[in-house]
């Protein structure tokens, strides 16, 4: 009987919290070396980092073997297990799982009011603005270089604060050119949300 399969283990993002869309693998370096597969669940991917640079991303579910399947990503890693179980352990690695499913019903509110001055009445308003919307991650490479950096982990709650602080300014602009009146605002919300919507989706889409 071998030990050595006693020990193999899977490497699999387990029980993920619906507000995690990045999470760092931080399993012990003995069950790293040791694991035998990789498992991507429905609605997940993985990028897999070496050295500070991304060597594959995993988009399709299923489970791959670490010790025969022949794609360049495992080939990478295998590579790197192999180095660590001969002691080389400063060999900077890590595997990123991040969602892959839609998140739905994100709400979001502004943090201070947006002011203007109504030009029937000739008075400032100050107004908030609230809602929600619904993204998923399509491209899971630029999202983690450009948001996500190498943090053990990103939530939905920190995207949260990027969308409100993009969306103000396009709604405080719709306002200031169209100058309704206060009194109009809430006939006109529809224009005012495709305005805000079609300046702001360029901005989340190079995010990834």
């Amino acid at each position: 009987m071998g030990f050595n399969n006693q020990l193999k283990s899977i490497i699999q993002w387990d029980n993920p919290n619906p507000d995690t869309l990045f999470f760092r693998y931080t399993a012990k370096g003995d069950e790293l070396k040791n694991s035998s597969k990789l498992v991507i669940s429905p609605g997940q991917g993985c990028l897999f980092l070496h050295e500070g640079r991304v060597e594959g991303i995993f988009e399709d579910e299923g489970t791959y073997s670490l010790d025969t399947d022949n794609i360049p990503f495992l080939t990478s890693l295998k590579q790197f297990l192999t180095l660590y179980q001969n002691g080389e352990s400063t060999h900077k690695t890590g595997l990123w799982f991040y969602r892959k499913a839609d998140n739905i019903n994100v709400r979001w509110g502004t943090r201070s009011p947006i002011k203007y001055n109504d030009p029937v009445y000739v008075f400032p308003v100050a107004l908030r603005a609230f809602g929600n919307y619904s993204f998923r991650i399509s491209e899971p490479l630029a999202f983690f270089t450009n948001v996500v950096a190498s943090a053990d982990y990103y939530t939905i709650q920190e995207i949260q604060e990027v969308f409100v602080s993009r969306i103000v300014q396009p709604i405080t602009d719709y306002l200031a050119k169209a100058k309704f009146s206060y009194a109009e605002i809430d006939s006109n919300v529809i224009d005012i949300a495709k305005h805000a919507k079609e300046e702001s989706e360029g901005i989340f889409f190079d995010l990834g």
